[in-house]
């Protein structure tokens, strides 16, 4: 497949994985924009399109993610290293089930209780 075949197929890979995300309900705790935003990301993380991202997938999102923040990865052994931990700590509070997989709803519901420990966080500094 050549690269203007594969750019057309992620282009359209994501278009319905749009549709699917704006077709959601708005998720306890978050907005319909932050919901589709949230969703958008979890159906990017989902390599295989399982429905789930496993330990494999979220090491694979978390080095493409970090290749185009930071460029060339530190040493090999130091990144290694740092992308179990950032790994290991994303199962943690995920993984509700501990499956070893993340769900759509344990992705969401992740993010709308970082979102109000934010909120409450930012009320009381007030």
């Amino acid at each position: 497949m050549c690269i203007r075949d594969r750019c057309h197929a992620k282009a359209k890979q994501c278009q319905l994985d749009r549709a699917k995300a704006e077709k959601l309900e708005p998720y306890e705790g978050l907005t319909k924009e932050e919901t589709v935003h949230y969703a958008m990301l979890f159906y990017t993380m989902d390599i295989n399109r399982s429905n789930a991202v496993d330990r494999d997938e979220a090491k694979k999102y978390l080095v493409q993610t970090s290749a185009k923040l930071l460029g060339n990865p530190p040493p090999e052994d130091v990144y290694h290293q740092r992308l179990e931990k950032e790994v290991n700590e994303m199962f943690a509070s995920m993984d509700q089930n501990h499956d070893q997989e993340i769900s759509l709803e344990e992705f969401l519901a992740c993010h709308a209780a970082a979102k109000a420990i934010k909120a409450d966080k930012e009320a009381t500094q007030e």
